[in-house]
């Protein structure tokens, strides 16, 4: 049995509703685009994803939109917002701990049956980018016990004022931990520390993200920092402007999201950790 390919197919193309278009991103787009060239519709946003072989939409189960309406509305308690976030975190972690690599294994079953299965394979770590990408430490925890979970602390200035990684970094994979990739000055400062001195080797790391734009992925490119095709870019919240303009200037990178829709909570590291 071959080890998993990373390159998957689109998950889902169906959604149930259409998004209402904030203003929050007009600001970013050309004076000649109007709202439906920014978007559109989600039908037609889904329509027009069949032709990204790098954009990977979680089906839209009503157990799934529920999450985007109790994250939103904002009369959520905050219990009930952090337990909702917490279940949207397991399935972006879930969807890309299916980018790892695995590896075949054949057991036997109480009733003495073999089954060909897979493992997931060893190397493997986790960096959260304190205090946010704290956020999604339960949910990797809860997919893998035993995986090695360090700390990067980058202050207001943009400058990494406390890193705690594992010895062995240089030879594993690296999940990198942040809930907010906006313009990705945090990303760039982080993966600096990581491949300096070559701890870590570049396409290695992985960028695990639930809100995301665009600007940040251009920045992560620059310099040679980030190979285009090993950025795994996860996202609880996209917009479809945001993914054609990565697409167009990076084909190469992959973008894995639970939403397609214009409005981005940006307000949710301070709800979930009830500083709002």
């Amino acid at each position: 049995m071959a080890q998993k390919s990373p390159e998957k197919p689109l998950l889902s193309h169906v959604c149930r509703e259409t998004p209402e278009h904030s203003e929050s991103l007009s600001h970013h787009a050309s004076p000649r685009e109007s709202p439906s060239d920014r978007g559109g519709s989600v039908e037609s946003s889904i329509e027009s994803l069949s032709d990204f072989d790098r954009v990977i939409l979680l089906e839209q189960t009503d157990s799934l939109r529920e999450l985007h309406t109790i994250l939103r509305d904002q009369n959520t308690p905050n219990s009930d917002f952090i337990f909702s976030a917490d279940r949207l975190i397991r399935l972006v972690v879930e969807e890309g701990l299916n980018h790892l690599p695995y590896y075949p294994r054949s057991i036997i079953t109480p009733d003495n049956a073999k089954f060909d299965g897979i493992k997931f394979a060893r190397g493997n770590c986790a960096i959260a980018l304190s205090r946010s990408g704290e956020a999604m430490e339960f949910a990797v925890r809860q997919c893998c016990r035993s995986i090695r979970i360090g700390k990067i602390l980058i202050n207001e200035d943009n400058k990494i004022i406390y890193s705690r990684l594992t010895p062995d970094i240089r030879q594993r994979r690296v999940l990198l931990l942040y809930p907010l990739l906006h313009t990705g000055t945090a990303y760039i400062q982080a993966i600096r520390e990581l491949i300096s001195n070559k701890k870590v080797k570049e396409e290695n790391i992985y960028l695990l993200s639930m809100f995301s734009t665009f600007y940040a992925i251009r920045e992560l490119i620059s310099n040679k920092k980030v190979k285009e095709e090993n950025i795994y870019l996860l996202s609880m919240f996209s917009t479809f402007y945001g993914i054609r303009r990565v697409h167009k200037e990076f084909p190469m990178v992959t973008v894995i999201t639970s939403e397609i829709n214009d409005d981005v909570p940006y307000y949710f590291t301070m709800r979930y950790f009830g500083t709002d």
